[in-house]
């Protein structure tokens, strides 16, 4: 049986849009060993109670050549402070964490990235975290 490998990345903390204190963080990206990078997954970690995920957008620049190109907005479901919530990239990738033991929270194709892709977290006000990358504002609405 073949091992699959994930390589996770913790990377920085987000910027809440009303205040200084981190609201949603980037604690985890994966992009697996197997046939064109699966599985692939993001992990999201709350540092406070939201009471409507959806007015978070995982954001995507491909290419990493700017601006963001491509938004995907979150569900609408509620998250306690110190939970982590995850996303996959295909339903393979949702296999493979729910049998790891992660409940996955949706499954989104935006994730499927590669290496010089960049992921971030955004209102649809500003950009929120960014994982390789610095955060600038983006209107995710448009």
């Amino acid at each position: 049986m073949m091992k699959k490998t994930l390589l996770i990345a913790a990377v920085i903390g987000l910027v809440n849009v009303t205040s200084s204190q981190a609201v949603l963080l980037i604690t985890g990206i994966s992009d697996g060993n197997e046939t064109g990078g699966e599985p692939k997954s993001l992990e999201i970690y709350t540092t406070t109670d939201i009471a409507d995920l959806s007015v978070f957008y995982i954001a995507r620049d491909t290419n990493g050549a700017g601006p963001w190109d491509t938004f995907a907005q979150l569900p609408s479901v509620a998250l306690t402070a110190g939970s982590f919530y995850y996303t996959a990239g295909t339903t393979g990738a949702e296999t493979y964490l729910t049998n790891a033991g992660f409940s996955v929270g949706t499954t989104n194709s935006i994730l499927n990235v590669n290496g010089d892709d960049i992921i971030g977290l955004a209102t649809a006000d500003n950009a929120a975290a960014v994982y390789d990358s610095v955060a600038v504002v983006v209107n995710a609405t448009t």
